[in-house]
């Protein structure tokens, strides 16, 4: 058998592709705009994945098994309450757009015509942004508008913190 024989198929499990389409589904124009980074799961949400906390799901619900809303933040879910957790993790400072900026971590804040936040995407060092689709992946994607749609609507504020290694793609880690 000769090199010009041998075909290297690349193919993804049946549940990736009930994966992305979920994901295509309520976010049409995710399609070719994203990356898988990992499988589904109920540990964690968008909001505690855009402050690296992969092992809460933040609900301000208090009677929710499971669920976590940070301590002195109260337990509504609106923009004000929302942006006060995002300052339990560091996120102190709006700033004017998700340009990559050397040392600062920037999370974008979507929200609906109503104003009630409904999903954050954290900036990664190469530019690119991360979110958790619900119990759906995590995803790396190119940009932020890929993302507009009707259950998410659109970007209406970015929030940043200042880091000492503005490169770093290190472990997520846990904060109460």
């Amino acid at each position: 058998m000769s090199e010009e024989d041998i075909h290297v198929v690349h193919s993804i499990s049946y549940q990736e592709k009930l994966d992305a389409a979920a994901v295509e589904e309520f976010a049409p124009r995710l399609v070719g705009n994203y990356r898988r980074t990992s499988d589904p799961t109920i540990n964690y949400n968008c909001l505690a994945w855009a402050v690296e906390n992969n092992e809460k799901w933040f609900d301000p619900q208090p009677f929710c098994a499971g669920y976590f809303w940070p301590k002195g933040v109260p337990r509504e879910w609106n923009m004000v309450n929302t942006l006060r957790v995002l300052e339990v993790y560091g996120y102190t400072e709006q700033v004017e757009n998700g340009d990559l900026t050397e040392g600062m971590i920037k999370i974008a804040v979507y929200e609906d015509d109503d104003g009630t936040p409904t999903h954050f995407a954290r900036q990664l060092a190469n530019g690119h942004w991360t979110s958790k689709a619900g119990e759906l992946i995590d995803f790396e994607h190119d940009n932020l508008e890929c993302l507009e749609c009707e259950d998410y609507g659109k970007v209406s504020r970015f929030v940043a913190k200042r880091v000492d290694c503005p490169n770093r793609l290190g472990p997520l880690t846990s904060q109460a």
